[in-house]
């Protein structure tokens, strides 16, 4: 594994007669660029690719007359990056390992001393803790730690205008969606546009200008003024989401919306479901032997006497869990048995949501929606087995204070909780 590297400069010389301290601003316009490609030219040692050379990675550092300047380089832990992804949910997993991973793996192969990395993730260091926040490059830093590598990061400074004048507020917000476009890279989902959005009203609602009442903007403009297809073009610029009048349509619905809007928890990644579980005091359901989840039909919780379901509410997979042990009951006695001996007699439905909305009001309805969903097949389990569902429970989908872990309890008529095996 690489050392890490620091090149951090600003108490470094850019040339032989300039020690001193490398201020943010317009002034020094030209040391920053000279500092930048300084470190550029380093990278390349390394095998890396200068992103300015490349139009989708360059709109990390230009947002119209506003310049972020590389600064520095280091490998670090991806434990030391912080995240701010514009999109909804701000790693996918499942996109990275097995899209992603590939790419990364086939460019170390041919540059091993990039670590898979043709362009460095993006990053604002600060000088408070040390922690990067990531600017962009939060999906190539989940494949770095995935490989057990430490993460190339080059460090940007702060916007600054390249005419001396005042900074747009929402730079750095504009440049992490920019800089993903809808073609080349994972397209942002309805829920990330409108996050971004958001981030960038509350940030400036006068957008620098260009909505100068502040006020919300109209969907369509007939007299020319700011409109929401002006605010689209500024806030997603060349990266082509959001292009189409039925896309924009619908992320105007959305993002009008009444409500606050929140990221939202990865709530399916098998760690972040065992962490629940055991939280809520339920078996987690690993198997010893491979490290992996047993079946539905074998995950029981003894203490609780319980099977847990663990399951989301796309589709028909509850419906499809619970038909499997319906038939096993049908097929297969000894497990009926085996259940019996363990006291088993109810189900937990440890239950998320699939593709989580990002208000809590609409989290709250579907939750809600779900455990009716629960309730009916209940009625369905109780009369055709031992079993009863007892209650469900549900994640905290939000990153919002408000948002927590939810219990729902299945009222039970007395003649099913007493019926025996």
């Amino acid at each position: 594994m690489l050392e890490t590297v620091d090149l951090l400069t600003d108490s470094q010389p850019v040339s032989n007669s300039d020690n001193g301290y490398l201020t943010e601003e317009y002034k020094n316009w030209d040391r920053l660029l000279a500092r930048e490609n300084k470190i550029v030219e380093y990278i390349k040692t390394l095998d890396h690719l200068d992103p300015r050379e490349h139009d989708n990675h360059k709109e990390s550092l230009c947002v119209d007359d506003d310049r972020m300047f590389i600064k520095g380089f280091l490998h670090v832990p991806r434990s030391q990056l912080v995240n701010s992804n514009v999109r909804d949910n701000e790693v996918d997993e499942k996109y990275a390992k097995e899209v992603l991973l590939y790419h990364v793996e086939e460019y170390a192969e041919i540059a091993p001393k990039s670590l898979g990395l043709k362009y460095p993730v993006f990053g604002v260091q600060s000088i408070v803790n040390g922690d990067i926040t990531t600017q962009s490059g939060h999906h190539r830093a989940f494949v770095c730690d995935y490989r057990e590598t430490l993460v190339p990061v080059l460090l940007i400074t702060k916007p600054v205008n390249r005419y001396g004048k005042k900074t747009d507020p929402n730079a750095d917000n504009l440049a992490k969606a920019r800089c993903n476009p809808g073609v080349e890279s994972k397209p942002m989902t309805l829920s990330s546009g409108v996050l971004h959005l958001q981030k960038l009203f509350s940030t400036d609602p006068t957008l620098d200008g260009r909505n100068p009442t502040g006020e919300m903007i109209p969907r369509k403009s007939t007299d020319g003024r700011f409109d929401f297809n002006g605010f689209c073009e500024h806030a997603f610029k060349r990266s082509r989401n959001f292009k189409s009048p039925q896309a924009r349509g619908k992320l105007y619905n959305k993002w009008t919306k009444q409500g606050h809007k929140s990221k939202t928890e990865q709530t399916s990644d098998e760690n972040n479901i065992t962490l629940f579980l055991s939280r809520n005091g339920l078996s987690t359901g690993i198997d010893r032997a491979t490290g992996k989840r047993k079946d539905v039909t074998r995950h029981a919780d003894v203490d609780s006497h319980a099977l847990i379901v663990q399951t989301d509410d796309n589709g028909d997979n509850f419906g499809g869990k619970l038909w499997r042990i319906l038939r096993e009951f049908s097929r297969d006695k000894l497990w009926a048995e085996a259940l019996a001996s363990q006291g088993i007699t109810k189900v937990i439905v440890a239950g998320r949501l699939y593709n989580t909305p990002n208000t809590l009001k609409e989290v709250r309805e579907r939750r809600k929606k779900f455990y009716k969903i629960a309730q009916d097949y209940n009625k369905i389990l109780a009369k055709t087995t031992p079993l009863y569902i007892e209650k469900v429970v549900m994640p905290k989908e939000l990153k919002l204070v408000k948002d927590k872990d939810e219990e729902y309890i299945i009222s039970q008529p007395p003649k099913t909780i007493l019926r025996k095996m």
